[in-house]
């Protein structure tokens, strides 16, 4: 349950390390290798070699509720970067229990933030612009940040127990697709 403008400012402290690792992971779509091997692996054919970005996060607390609209719109724009014009970045997200009985507190605050941001940059409501690096060009781009979002509300127990249920069929839905 922290504070989201710290998940903002971790993903500008460590903008380089975070971007070095997005492009050297777009790089690997740019060859007909990874899915010429992939296709030797699992003898299922190839169905496309149009790269689909998942950011999966938490958005009850600070760090995954306040950068997770960047990070789209970051991996959107490094996906344009090499050529992929219409690029097709999925979320997956978690959020706190809400309701009638629900504990008002932090973590349903923070979801909530972020959820009504996703809302506003999903309807075009507006044009996204940051600066991460002074050395680079700011990431623009009016276009919704993903192409689909599913969310899953986790239990009412916070344990890791509890949230095994929601978190696996999350995973197994990734899994399928």
């Amino acid at each position: 349950a922290g504070v989201r403008a710290f998940g903002r400012l971790a993903l500008l402290d460590h903008y380089r390390t975070i971007v070095a690792r997005v492009r050297a992971e777009v790089e690997t779509f740019l060859t007909d290798a990874p899915l010429e091997q992939a296709d030797k692996a699992t003898g299922l054919g190839l169905r496309t070699n149009r790269p689909r970005a998942y950011v999966v996060a938490g958005l009850g607390g600070g760090t995954g509720g306040g950068m997770f609209l960047d990070v789209a719109y970051l991996l959107r724009h490094e996906l344009r970067q090499v050529g992929y014009l219409r690029p097709e970045v999925v979320g997956v997200f978690f959020v706190p229990p809400a309701g009638a009985s629900a504990p008002r507190n932090a973590a349903l605050a923070n979801a909530h933030a972020a959820l009504t941001e996703l809302h506003h940059f999903q309807a075009r409501r507006g044009l996204y612009q940051a600066a991460f690096d002074k050395a680079e060009a700011p990431v623009t781009d009016g276009e919704p940040p993903f192409a689909r979002v599913a969310v899953a509300q986790l239990p009412k127990n916070a344990d890791d127990r509890a949230s095994r249920p929601v978190v696996g069929a999350a995973a197994r839905a990734l899994f399928h697709e």
